[in-house]
């Protein structure tokens, strides 16, 4: 809420969807009814580094020697940040690979890099997933005609399709370019401290520069102190005499 309603929708539109929102408070659980082809289109800006691009089912018109006759060209207007849309992708491999999509790797080799997102609805009425490798973007919805539960959520049941589909398609690794603006720290994983690379329950995690933890760990001022030359050449020579 203190994010802004109104700040939400405005992303939502600029990630693609065209439909009328209403700036319930809900809104922020997902309450709004979009079609697959939708959420599709929001994932297209996603995965390409917030440039938006329409989808089409027909790209090509040709004749029978394959000359083509019209065509209908891409057109890519970047309505989203980089590095915020890094920030989301980054988010979103996580899930694939230790939250609650890490089923995917039973299915696909660990080489290939994806990106997704669950989604179960309330009592399990519609069932999510929405993901993407370098060349593949697919979504997949499971609910009832009746709007009666289903007896799986997002993970159990449309994951399954996604990765059924995935995983009989060439798939390429999804590597994002790092935006110049982006900058990898430490930070204590329980509460978000800035800490260090050697220190315990640490993590590496993406920032825009200027975002940032202020506070800082306990561990990432004795790490400082180890990590300076004058202690390190001290520390050496002591080694050397002993």
């Amino acid at each position: 809420m203190e994010v802004g309603l109104e700040n939400v929708i405005d992303t939502m539109v600029r990630l693609g969807v065209r439909r009328k929102l209403d700036p319930y408070p809900s809104l922020l659980l997902g309450a709004q009814g979009l079609s697959p082809l939708e959420v599709a289109t929001m994932y297209q800006t996603i995965a390409a580094n917030g440039f938006q691009m329409p989808a089409r089912a027909i790209r090509t018109v040709t004749d029978s020697e394959g000359n083509a006759l019209s065509s209908y060209p891409f057109q890519l207007k970047q309505t989203v940040a980089a590095e915020d849309i890094y920030l989301l992708q980054t988010a979103m491999q996580e899930v694939a690979r230790s939250g609650t999509a890490a089923s995917i790797y039973r299915s696909l080799p660990g080489s290939i890099n994806v990106a997704g997102k669950t989604g179960t609805s309330d009592d399990q009425r519609d069932s999510w997933f929405a993901g993407f490798s370098n060349n593949r973007l697919a979504v997949v919805w499971l609910g009832q005609d009746d709007n009666s539960p289903l007896p799986f959520t997002g993970s159990g049941g449309a994951l399954r399709t996604w990765t059924q589909f995935m995983a009989s398609q060439p798939l390429e690794s999804f590597h994002a370019p790092t935006p110049e603006n982006i900058e990898w720290l430490w930070v204590n994983k329980d509460n978000g401290y800035l800490s260090a690379a050697q220190c315990e329950d640490a993590r590496q995690l993406p920032f825009i520069r200027g975002t940032a933890p202020q506070q800082t760990a306990e561990c990432y001022l004795k790490a400082d102190e180890q990590d300076d030359p004058v202690s390190r050449s001290i520390d050496w020579i002591k080694d050397w005499f002993r």
